[in-house]
This record gives structure tokens, C-alpha cells and sequence, in this order.
């Protein structure tokens, strides 16, 4: 299911467009019928949504590639082994110190994955539970 804003309509008619070409079964949906399908989605975050609903793999290699592609056009950077060693709020922003260097940013996204869990409590914040020896076995 894709999202979107009235701002971002042209990027929806960008897919039922492709969704045409590619001969692909796509249904327009506005606020109440995509939560009728996704019950969570906040109301208040989208006008209208587009739903593939014989859509079941997703390219996940792709996806992804094509996600750094965007973050890296937009001036992005990806560090990696860059193990955290402490994080801080301060003055609106998180100042995360890792093993590569210091940075600083009013967001932070955990995305260890499996690993979330002990990655929290080891930074002083709530855990989720997640287990990396369990997560794949309870995803399963």
C-alpha cells in the first residue's frame, strides 16, 4: 500500500500511471477505505492511498538498493561499524558518541534489528523485547 498527502499526489499518479502500463490490478483508496485494509495507519498522516492487493514478495535486495540510492542523492552518508558507545538529548538533538566518532541529529533511528533489544538497554532506553537468538523463530 502506498501513502500520501494531497502534496504527494503526483508521485501517487506517478504509480496508478506505471500500475497501467504494467497492467498491474491496483485500486485507489481514500483515508477510510486504507484503514479498513491497515486499521493503524494514522488518519491524520495521509488523503489517500493506493492499494496492490495481489502484491505478496517484495525485492527486498532492490528496495533496499534503491532506498541508499535515494539517502545518498540527498547528501546522505552511510557509516558503518560505527558501534554506539553512548547517546545524549541535548540542546533538541541526539548526541550519539560511536567508535568512529561523535554525531549529532534531532532524530535517531534504531535499525539493529534483531539485535534492537540489547541495544536499548544497553543505552539506557525501554527495550521492545526483541531477542536476536528468538526474532526469526517468532517471526516465523
Amino acid at each position: 500500500m502506498f501513502v500520501g498527502t494531497t502534496a504527494q499526489k503526483p508521485a501517487l499518479d506517478e504509480v496508478l500511471k506505471t500500475a497501467a502500463e504494467e497492467n498491474c490490478q491496483v485500486d485507489a483508496l481514500d483515508v477510510a477505505g486504507a484503514r479498513r485494509i491497515v486499521p493503524v495507519l494514522n488518519p491524520e498522516m495521509f488523503e489517500q492511498a493506493i492499494f496492490e492487493p495481489k502484491s505478496t514478495d517484495i525485492d527486498v535486495h532492490a528496495l533496499h538498493g534503491g532506498f541508499l540510492k535515494v539517502f545518498a542523492g540527498r547528501g546522505g552518508e552511510i557509516i558503518c561499524d560505527a558501534e554506539v558507545k553512548g547517546m545524549q538529548w541535548a540542546d533538541g538533538a541526539w548526541h550519539v558518541e560511536t567508535k568512529v566518532g561523535s554525531f549529532a541529529a534531532p532524530i535517531v533511528v534504531n535499525a539493529a534489528g534483531a539485535w534492537g533489544g540489547r541495544y536499548c538497554c544497553a543505552r539506557g532506553c525501554a527495550s521492545d523485547g526483541t531477542d536476536p537468538e528468538t526474532a526469526h523463530s517468532n517471526s516465523v
